[in-house]
């Protein structure tokens, strides 16, 4: 047994490419512990400072923004990492700035129009659809900050397609969340919820600035060379946008939509702060995704397919090996951890818990989803993160209207678990590559 573990050690030493992992998921890590210490720490401040209710309005017109966000975005975060990560690797710096340049014009022109049509319509969603009068203003801010979040969401795709992993983390984990943070406090006792708005607002526009720095530190000054097609961008774009809207939108968003509707404010309050809580289990996983995504594409156009399945096979591994302590910890804790929140959140426990599950599947079946993009498989991945947005959508309709915020903490588990071995299952079909490390399936040559 001990010989064993010794020969797994060497292995991991000696290789090559999962020592790049490691020293760039060593930094991504670190930022992203801190980046969850900082969300965790936010939370508490809107859940006592506003209360369930104002959380909860906080939380329908974020829900709203950011699914308007993805939207616009049309999976060029996504499309730029598998280009850039690939021209990056060859050297090709004219490439990378042309596919930046591109995706940002296109971004630009899309996330500009779901900004405006948002903020026309705030009235008519506020009133007519969510019922809640007092979501209009706060939404039709909030809609501001479209354009600058998806660009800041761009920038830091396209960061970790040229393995600027450090910069890419710290735009998301850290500048945000400060900024955010210190808007909060110092605007939230003057103008309640809006000040919780004008503080996200204010946060979009400055890590934008940040970014884009980030990007010109990397690239100062170099000639743009015509690359790709436009509609090959566009395309691919297409594809990973399906999956985006998914799983961005339709899974952790839909049953604020849907509580929204038929739940109250206080429910929304309560599902929003255990579901975040749920979710920073997860930061292991965002980490790995920042270096092993370009990872994955990299190999793959160099063909080595049995690099790629011990790399998923390995960095699966090793989350589970931080995750599963820290989630046990959690369900056994939930009680006090939603207690810190406030009194009106200690019903949340139990919500909690249900969440973790599908949290704990997520981590368990590694970064099976961008182990289908990065491979050229978009449009496998988009049809089975259609089938999850319908499977979504049935348990959602079928049980939030009758259980309330439990019911949607269940649709939110089972359609990520489902999903996620979904994905497992076809990465192996397709590629003959695993990311469920304790199968010991051969590579297909």
């Amino acid at each position: 047994m001990f010989e064993q573990l010794k020969n797994k050690v060497d292995m991991l030493v000696n290789d090559q490419h999962m020592n790049e992992v490691v020293r760039g998921t060593l930094i991504a890590f670190i930022l992203k512990v801190v980046g969850a210490g900082l969300a965790f720490g936010f939370n508490i401040i809107l859940a006592r400072k506003l209360g369930a209710e104002g959380s909860g309005i906080y939380f329908l017109a974020l829900s709203l923004t950011t699914a308007c966000t993805v939207i616009g975005m049309f999976g060029l975060g996504t499309s730029s990492i598998k280009y850039i990560a690939s021209f990056s690797l060859k050297g090709q710096i004219n490439d990378v700035q042309y596919v930046s340049v591109l995706a940002l014009k296109f971004a630009v022109l899309f996330l500009s129009i779901i900004s405006v049509t948002l903020f026309v319509f705030s009235d008519f969603l506020s009133l007519f659809l969510f019922s809640k009068p007092e979501l209009s203003i706060p939404l039709r801010w909030m809609a501001l900050a479209i354009l600058p979040f998806g660009i800041l969401q761009l920038f830091a795709e396209q960061l970790r397609g040229v393995r600027q992993i450090k910069k890419s983390t710290s735009l998301q984990g850290v500048v945000f969340p400060v900024i955010n943070i210190l808007g909060l406090l110092l605007l939230v006792d003057q103008f309640a919820i809006l000040g919780s708005i004008f503080s996200f607002l204010m946060a979009s526009i400055l890590t934008v600035i940040v970014a884009f720095y980030y990007w010109r530190s990397c690239f100062p000054s170099t000639d743009i060379k015509k690359s790709i097609r436009i509609c090959e961008l566009l395309e691919s774009g297409r594809l990973n946008f399906i999956g985006d809207l998914a799983t961005r939108i339709i899974i952790p968003w839909l049953p604020f939509f849907l509580l929204g509707i038929w739940g109250t404010t206080q429910d929304v309050g309560v599902f929003g702060v255990a579901n975040r809580t749920a979710m920073l289990t997860s930061f292991v996983l965002f980490a790995f995704n920042s270096i092993t995504a370009p990872k994955f594409a990299a190999l793959f156009h160099e063909r080595d397919m049995q690099g790629l399945d011990r790399i998923a096979k390995q960095t699966t591994l090793m989350m589970m090996v931080i995750v599963t302590p820290l989630i046990f910890l959690m369900v056994y804790f939930a009680d006090f951890i939603m207690a810190i929140f406030g009194s009106e959140f200690h019903q949340g426990a139990l919500l909690l818990m249900v969440l973790l599950v599908g949290q704990f599947v997520n981590v368990f079946c590694g970064s099976v989803g961008y182990l289908l993009t990065m491979t050229g498989n978009e449009s496998l991945y988009q049809r089975v993160t259609l089938f999850s947005m319908v499977v979504m959508f049935l348990i959602s309709v079928s049980i939030i209207p009758v259980y309330g915020a439990i019911g949607a903490a269940f649709a939110v588990s089972t359609t990520i678990i489902i999903q996620n071995m979904l994905f497992a299952y076809l990465s192996y079909y397709r590629l003959g590559v695993s990311t469920l490390w304790f199968l010991k399936w051969k590579v297909n040559e």
